[in-house]
């Protein structure tokens, strides 16, 4: 019976061993994962951030296309109304000699 006993000390010592280094085994996956979490985190608060840069510009590129455009616009109809003054005035001349 005495030399079960001391068996049975240890195996309960190896189990007891073996259940830490189970432990240890998951507190250093947990500290990877951790380490690789926080990692994950940074890289996606990067590429958002990226994200927002990249509609920035794009919002701006498109707002200084739409005032490119209405200032293509405003420069055609001022050419317009130059036009037809230029035209008025003439047909104002031609009646009054006609």
């Amino acid at each position: 019976m005495q030399g079960d006993q001391g068996q049975d000390q240890e195996t309960r010592r190896g189990n007891i061993v073996v259940s830490q280094d189970r432990c240890d085994g998951e507190i250093k996956r947990g500290v990877v994962d951790e380490n690789f979490g926080g990692k994950k985190e940074m890289m996606e608060a990067k590429a958002r951030e990226k994200e927002a840069t990249w509609t920035t510009l794009r919002e701006d590129a498109k707002r200084k296309a739409d005032i490119e455009e209405r200032r293509a616009h405003a420069e055609e109809h001022r050419a317009m109304a130059e036009l037809i003054a230029a035209e008025n005035a003439t047909m104002m001349m031609n009646g009054r000699h006609g």
